[in-house]
């Protein structure tokens, strides 16, 4: 009798490689995102933050990286108990902020076919770009713009890039190392590669 062979077991799916960007916690509010969404978290410099990877799929055709309280986002926003609008914040006490300003779909990240990072809004509750010692015609260029939705590029700069949602929530977007760059200053090779990422995403889709 031939020997017995051991069933053949299916390929692990590949660790994502192509990182585009970490969303740096800059308060207890961003850092209880990041410990609720496991998946999606990675250490920089000792500190857990959220990854956003070129080629890891999204849990939603088009989009690299989305954001809301409903289960079909990448990362899942916190949302108090059933008659409770406050959860429990990292130290395990009561948070004084309301979580009914995270919406079922609050915003997402895409790759549009120009290369371009875009953050585009869902939410009626104002999200926010802000840039690190912006001046005031540099705010009012990269905050968001237009309506249902609103949405912005986000500027591929060595400058904090914070985005703020929800009642105060609060992260800095730091750009992998090989597509920083300065604001307003065009890179076309970066620029090239991003539109190709942009591509490759689009054709897994």
């Amino acid at each position: 009798m031939p020997p017995r062979q051991a069933p053949r077991q299916a390929p692990l799916p590949k660790a994502p490689k192509e990182l585009l960007f970490t969303l740096v916690p800059e308060d207890d509010e961003a850092r209880l995102v990041v410990l609720s969404n496991p998946d999606h978290a990675t250490s920089n410099q000792g500190v857990p933050c959220l990854t956003c990877y070129a080629d890891r799929s999204s849990k939603i055709e088009g989009r690299l990286l989305s954001f809301g309280r409903h289960a079909a986002n990448d990362i899942r926003l916190p949302s108090g108990p059933a008659g409770d609008s406050r959860s429990a914040n990292v130290n395990g006490a009561r948070s004084g902020r309301s979580y009914q300003n995270y919406r079922n779909e609050h915003f997402f990240f895409f790759l549009a076919p120009s290369g371009e990072l875009i953050l585009r809004d869902l939410s009626p509750c104002l999200t926010t770009i802000e840039i690190e010692h912006a001046k005031d015609d540099e705010a009012r260029l990269y905050a968001l713009h237009g309506k249902d939705p609103r949405q912005r590029v986000i500027p591929r700069t060595s400058r904090s890039v914070f985005i703020v949602f929800g009642t105060s929530t609060v992260f800095r977007l730091k750009w992998a190392r090989g597509y920083q760059g300065e604001v307003d200053i065009a890179d076309f090779a970066v620029q090239g590669k991003l539109a190709a990422q942009a591509l490759a995403h689009h054709m897994r889709a």
